[in-house]
């Protein structure tokens, strides 16, 4: 990993939150390695973080199913024993944004969530938005 990119998730887990101007300010190595910046990058990040004091409350009509509950409980669990870094695997379509949305305001922490193309990363963006429309909800592309 490159000491950019150290310095990146360094960050995230001693703040727990990185405003969009630090992701820019980090320098990553382009295909060719040479330096550029992040918001030259491939970088898709979204971050979601309480404004006027408002906690993180999830709007949603429906409530966890399936394997949800036990995900929500394991991911929280981890979080809470300091795994500061989680991944969620699932199918398309098995609910893994409101599943995030759930450890969101279980946590009552800001996430970062990164998607791997500008689609889903909207797609991702619009549903954040909707999940928690008392917070601020930040999208970032480049």
């Amino acid at each position: 990993m490159s000491r950019q990119r150290e310095n990146l998730f360094s960050s995230v887990r001693s703040h727990y939150e990185v405003s969009l101007a630090e992701i820019g300010s980090f320098h990553m190595p382009d295909k060719r390695g040479n330096s550029q910046s992040a918001d030259n990058s491939q970088l898709l990040a979204y971050k979601s973080s309480p404004k006027d004091g408002h906690a993180f409350k999830l709007q949603a009509p429906y409530k966890p199913t399936g394997d949800q509950s036990q995900a929500i409980a394991e991911l929280v669990k981890g979080f809470k024993e300091g795994n500061q870094f989680r991944t969620l695997l699932g199918v398309t379509g098995s609910g893994k944004a409101f599943t995030m949305a759930n450890v969101i305001q279980e946590l009552q922490k800001p996430m970062l969530v990164v998607a791997y193309n500008k689609t889903l990363a909207a797609q991702l963006y619009g549903e954040f938005k909707e999940m928690f429309p008392e917070n601020a909800v930040e999208y970032y592309v480049s």
